[in-house]
């Protein structure tokens, strides 16, 4: 299943991806470093799947980021920081 072009990537899954750009990472290297499979590394490079929250930690943690997902009362919010 993969992403249409008019769908949106969510801003956490974004910010993951140009860090890994920026980082200049490829998929072998955050596969290795993670110890994801290449194929969950890959369709998330490529913008399609869905990845769990703990796919996203293991990810961000990799790059050196971190991620808060707070819920509150109306709806979720996420920060990047």
């Amino acid at each position: 299943s993969g992403r249409t072009p008019s769908a949106k990537i969510s801003p956490v899954i974004a910010a993951l991806q140009r860090r890994a750009k920026q980082r200049k990472v490829t998929g072998y290297g955050l596969a290795k470093d993670t110890g994801l499979p290449l194929r969950t590394i890959q369709r998330f490079l490529a913008g399609t799947g869905s990845p769990t929250l703990s796919t996203i930690e293991t990810m961000d943690s990799a790059l050196g980021m971190t991620i808060r997902i707070e819920h509150t009362r109306r709806r979720k919010h996420s920060t990047l920081n």
